[in-house]
């Protein structure tokens, strides 16, 4: 729940609201200690007690988002923070237009300003506008130098003279009855956003699961952005911001941005459709033949349908035309992989896990119907070694001669587990 208007002026100016704020970030707040925890607010703070474990808990929520040190006096509500893009993701943004040579930006949908910060940093002048009320005060407050205005997305407002911002914009992806999933039933509706700035570049963002079919009609690119693993959104590019190595480049451009975070910094790993990739004759020559290790690409990789790109750059194959594994003799760095140490029919995985010795068993599936769950308490393990079995349904031609006879269809890969190496 957001706060109201009074309850945020009363936490940003009463002389009382460092104290309580100090309070409850002492306190666990967790679904444990709730009741006793909102006692103790109630006692000492009053009505104003629910405001205040709202704040503390939203930080904490934004501090996995922000640096600690933004997110230590960022003003956000829960619903907010959850919401909220990654700074790292804003800033990979925000720097992709500084690149470009844009000098102005608008988020028209910019809640409590993350974009705002990451578009300062790079340079760029910008404003922002959001329909809630109580978001835009929290933004003007995080954002102090920028002009954030309460408007609707589909309300253009004038500013410098001549500008033309580069127009940003996160429609609504869920309502009560769910995820939405077609451009035409978020709020605005894409075509609307589209519409409405006629002169505009724009940048759109959506789930990461868009259909680029969608897409096609009036963006150039779409970005698919993940973190730490994560799929977090897909961001649809107008042609003027394409990136200029695709602007040659036919039909609608995709690159996978693979951003990893740690204490030293955030690092950013590009990969797009106009990189050089397998060819058909490239994968057929050595599919069902895996190397020494089998791994699976980060999931934005997978998403904009740069598998094959991916391995051309590596020096890794394909497991199966069909599947998102990849396969080769070396791992890449960052990367988990499987070291493969046989290869079985699926009937034949009990015995030769037994044989093993293996009771500890992580299981993957890829284009078979089976079900992990069923599958480990059907083989019933009791050894005390541990092992990882990635299972894949290989297509008739790709099947190949190994271990225990295989010869097509679902095939068990029985693998050692590798941690990745984060050189």
């Amino acid at each position: 729940m957001s706060f109201s208007f009074e309850e945020l002026q009363w936490l940003q100016s009463s002389p009382d609201a460092g104290t309580a704020i100090a309070q409850a970030g002492e306190l666990e707040l967790s679904q444990r200690s709730v009741v006793a925890d909102t006692a103790a607010l109630r006692k000492a703070w009053g009505e104003h007690a629910r405001a205040v474990a709202e704040l503390v808990e939203a930080r904490r929520i934004a501090a996995a988002k922000l640096p600690a040190e933004l997110a230590a006096g960022w003003w956000t509500d829960k619903d907010a923070a959850q919401q909220s893009t990654p700074l790292a993701v804003a800033r990979f943004r925000a720097w992709h237009l500084a690149a470009l040579g844009v000098e102005a930006a608008r988020d028209v949908t910019c809640s409590v300003g993350t974009e705002l910060v990451a578009f300062k940093e790079a340079g760029l002048a910008c404003s922002g506008s959001d329909i809630d009320l109580v978001r835009v005060a929290m933004a003007r407050t995080n954002c102090p130098a920028v002009e954030v205005r309460v408007a609707d997305a589909l309300e253009p407002w004038g500013g410098t003279p001549g500008e033309k911002p580069v127009i940003l914009a996160d429609p609504a992806r869920r309502n009560s009855s769910g995820r939405i999933h077609r451009l035409e039933d978020m709020q605005p509706p894409v075509s609307s956003l589209v519409a409405t700035y006629p002169g505009h570049e724009l940048m759109v963002k959506l789930a990461p699961g868009v259909d680029f079919v969608e897409l096609e009609d009036w963006a150039g690119q779409v970005d698919v952005i993940s973190v730490d693993g994560q799929a977090k959104e897909a961001c649809a590019l107008t042609a003027g911001l394409v990136s200029p190595e695709a602007r040659d480049s036919e039909g609608l451009a995709r690159r996978a941005v693979v951003i990893s975070t740690s204490s030293q910094g955030d690092s950013v790993d590009a990969l797009a459709s106009w990189e050089p990739e397998l060819s058909e004759d490239d994968v057929a020559a050595r599919a069902g033949q895996p190397g020494r290790y089998i791994m699976e690409p980060d999931a934005a990789i997978i998403r904009a349908g740069l598998v094959r790109h991916f391995a051309a750059r590596e020096g890794l194959w394909l497991v199966d035309p069909n599947l998102a594994y990849v396969t080769g003799d070396h791992i890449p760095a960052g990367m988990r992989a499987f070291e493969v140490l046989d290869a079985v029919p699926v009937k034949q995985l009990r015995k030769a896990l037994q044989q093993r010795g293996v009771g500890k068993l992580e299981i993957l599936v890829r284009g078979a119907d089976i079900n992990p769950d069923q599958l480990r308490a059907k083989l019933k393990l009791k050894g005390k070694g541990e092992a990882t079995v990635v299972i894949a349904r290989l297509g008739e031609r790709n099947s190949t001669q190994r271990g225990g006879g295989v010869s097509s269809g679902v095939v068990a890969y029985i693998c050692r587990a590798v941690a990745p190496d984060k050189r």
